[in-house]
């Protein structure tokens, strides 16, 4: 019998991590140097962050776009629509600011090439 695995999730330190691959997930456990924490594309996103924030998501698009399209097929409209957007995505973050007269705050930082 085969196990797939869908999606793991742990906490290191302030960070939330969460992969559908183990190994990339021991490797930033046991802080190997290519974890997603010693990337520059990922330093460089976050840099960009307010300090005051709830936490953020960031998404490495050039590296998971196949796996978003085939978990979230209406995002493949969505590309269609903002094609000239997602054609020179790289990655995007998503930071979430709180919320103000039950209205939730928040900023998307685009990195495109």
């Amino acid at each position: 019998m085969d196990t797939k695995i869908k999606g793991v999730h742990v906490r290191e330190g302030n960070y939330e991590i969460f992969s559908n691959n183990l190994g990339a997930l021991a490797n930033v456990l046991n802080g190997e140097d290519n974890s997603l924490l010693s990337q520059e594309n990922f330093q460089n996103a976050i840099a960009s962050l307010p300090t005051e924030n709830d936490g953020y998501l960031y998404i490495d698009w050039q590296k998971g776009n196949s796996t978003f399209e085939q978990k979230f097929p209406p995002l493949q409209i969505l590309e269609f629509v903002a094609q000239p957007l997602f054609n020179h995505l790289n990655q995007l973050t998503f930071v979430s600011q709180g919320r103000e007269n039950g209205i939730s705050h928040g900023t998307i930082f685009f990195n495109v090439q």
